[in-house]
């Protein structure tokens, strides 16, 4: 459930480390995840919060984001300790080396070498290409557009197509 809340939302870890079961809202349609906007420069109030929301169908490589949280939600019910979203297996809140660990797992499990920076660079990557570069911004939660400039992949082939397409 963590390393895909990571891998569907581009959070940053200490936006994950920051979830709790208020934040988190498994709806009927969607899940909606509420956090705080971090390392950006506000000019409106309302721009505090990140709104993440994920529609029922939402999946990665085959896997049911929403099944996944349901599952998981319902595990955590048993020993729970905490309102933190993300908890031990013994109910106490995860923390941000915890996390880190889980990924470190991960890698060692599958042969990679992911940081949870890795999934947020992938993800955000793919919607710029897909989407745009406005909606790669706000998926990301940066309130600028020169920090998702970044994310934009110079593809020559892609040029040469849209110059012809003119």
């Amino acid at each position: 459930a963590l390393i895909l809340t990571l891998a569907m939302t581009g959070m940053r870890v200490s936006q994950i480390h920051e979830l709790d079961i208020n934040t988190f809202i498994l709806g009927e349609d969607y899940i909606t995840i509420t956090t705080q906007m971090q390392k950006q420069t506000y000019t409106h109030t309302d721009e505090l919060n990140d709104v993440k929301v994920l529609p029922r169908d939402a999946s990665m490589a085959g896997i049911n984001y929403y099944d996944v949280m349901v599952e998981y939600l319902q595990q955590r019910q048993h020993v729970q300790k905490t309102d933190t979203l993300f908890t031990t297996r013994h109910g106490d809140a995860l923390t941000i080396r915890g996390i880190q660990k889980v990924i470190m797992k991960y890698n060692t499990l599958f042969d990679t070498d992911i940081t949870a920076h890795t999934f947020r660079h992938n993800l955000i990557t793919r919607v710029v290409a897909k989407h745009g570069i406005a909606i790669g911004a706000a998926i990301a939660g940066h309130s600028s557009i020169q920090t998702t400039m970044k994310y934009v992949k110079k593809d020559r082939l892609n040029t040469e197509m849209a110059y012809r397409e003119l």
